[in-house]
Formats: C-alpha cells, sequence, structure tokens
C-alpha cells in the first residue's frame, strides 16, 4: 500500500513576540485572538515521513498588516494571512486564487472563525472543519487520504 496523508487547511497564529507563527491548539471557532494578533491559514499536507505541515511563509507582521487599520472602540484589530500552499497537493482539476493578507477590525469578543469570515468565504464541514477558502478547493474537505507526492517525502 502507498503511503497517504492528508491536505487540509492548516491554523496558525501569530507568537506573542509577533515573530514567528504557532500552529493553533484550538479551532478557530473556539478561539478568540487578541487585539494586535495575526491569524495565518495555509492549504497543507500531513503525512508521516513527508515534510511537517506548514504555516504561511509570509510572516505574521502585525505592524505592517495593520498600520492602515485605525482602532474602533469596542473592536480589535487583527491582521491576517491566507496562502494556498504547494500546487503538488492541489486537488487534480483545481486551481488556487491569488493569496491574501490585510487587517481586519472585529467586535472584541470575536472568535478567529468570525475573522476568517469576515475577510474570505469559508465552506465548512461537519462540527466546523474548514473545507475551503475563497472557493479552494472546490470539494475535496480533508476526509479523504492521498498519496504522499514524491517532493514532499523526507530525504
Amino acid at each position: 500500500a502507498a503511503a497517504v496523508g492528508y491536505r487540509y487547511w492548516g491554523y496558525s497564529q501569530s507568537s506573542e513576540d509577533g515573530k514567528r507563527w504557532n500552529t493553533a491548539m484550538e479551532g478557530p471557532a473556539t478561539t478568540q485572538p487578541a487585539d494586535g494578533s495575526v491569524e495565518g491559514w495555509n492549504y497543507t499536507f500531513s503525512a508521516e515521513g513527508a515534510v511537517d505541515p506548514a504555516a504561511p511563509s509570509m510572516q505574521p507582521d502585525f505592524a505592517t498588516l495593520c498600520s492602515q487599520t485605525q482602532s474602533t472602540d469596542g473592536e480589535k484589530r487583527i491582521g491576517f494571512v491566507i496562502e494556498f500552499g504547494d500546487p503538488v497537493i492541489y486537488p487534480e482539476g483545481d486551481s488556487a486564487p491569488q493569496a491574501s493578507s490585510g487587517c481586519v477590525s472585529v467586535p472584541s469578543n470575536a472568535t478567529g472563525l468570525e475573522v476568517l469570515n469576515k475577510v474570505a468565504s469559508v465552506r465548512a464541514g461537519e462540527g466546523g472543519f474548514i473545507c475551503g477558502i475563497n472557493g479552494f478547493p472546490s470539494k475535496d474537505c480533508g476526509a479523504d487520504p492521498i498519496a504522499i507526492p514524491e517532493s514532499l517525502k523526507k530525504k
């Protein structure tokens, strides 16, 4: 049997110092990002014997992302980065839209999912699992295993 893995939307959050990504330990529906943080999404792949799931390649630089967004009473500013990963893992026939990044002002109690819904169209599966962002992928939802692409196998 061929070695298999899963492609899915990885969810990352900026570290406290804002210089690196941390893999989110909770899903976006239960996470409340702090004012001044950055939320990251990257279409990624995970399998034993393959490269580790990838965070966005763009750094989580809140100052750059939110320099043009004004603070508003009762709201928080959250930076965001949405990337589409390595084309080698794309479902057959799908092509990704352009990556996006920026800043959004949301209510002070907004969850990570509310941030994502404000900046992108979201397709969710059972239990709130994020299946698609901005129409990508068009159908897949991370549940079906795929063979590990040769370029992702650890050397």
